[in-house]
């Protein structure tokens, strides 16, 4: 009779310590928006929510920074009162050169610019509001693998994309922050 008592107790404390175990996980869907998420990034005015509709992207640098910009300022709801159209170019060049007598010249690092341009306008008149820039500027190293340069250059666009995006941002929650905003 120990002997089960003793294995229905063992029993009871794993139940008890999986239980615990359990209760601290969190199990969600990868892609899902978190609560947290969805509100973090809220453009308000005086109290009043601002939702700002992205226009879609036409080019991969100007996808680039629309995602950034909206991960940073979230997505609108239905009832939209401005429209911003992102276009963003990228510029690269060589920083440095190797001249070094056992091997070729050739660039190893690179600096990589990316401009962006957000033409803020209102819905209801079709009128141009106010229009944004923002510069992002990062480097990469090039090396003599051709995937690897190009992963590195894909990565830095993505770097510099973030970089614009942010000052987009700081720069849209300046003016919607004026009095004369809305």
């Amino acid at each position: 009779m120990t002997a089960r008592k003793g294995t229905r107790q063992a029993v009871y404390c794993a139940l008890a310590a999986a239980g615990l175990t359990m209760s601290a996980c969190t199990v969600q869907p990868l892609y899902a928006p978190s609560p947290a998420q969805s509100e973090a990034g809220a453009i308000t005015n005086r109290g009043e929510r601002i939702e700002i509709a992205f226009a879609p992207a036409n080019t991969r640098e100007d996808q680039l920074v629309r995602n950034a910009l909206v991960k940073l300022v979230g997505t609108p709801a239905p009832e939209t009162k401005f429209e911003a159209t992102i276009s963003a170019s990228v510029s690269d060049r060589g920083l440095f050169a190797s001249n070094s007598p056992d091997t070729v010249t050739d660039v190893s690092n690179q600096s990589l610019s990316v401009r962006a341009q957000l033409v803020l306008r209102d819905i209801e008149t079709a009128e141009t509001v106010r229009q944004f820039q923002g510069v992002g500027i990062t480097s990469y190293e090039r090396s003599l693998q051709q995937f690897a340069n190009d992963r590195a250059r894909r990565d830095a666009e993505i770097r510099a994309s973030r970089e614009a995006a942010e000052q987009l941002r700081a720069q849209l929650l300046a003016y919607l922050a004026a009095d004369s905003a809305i």
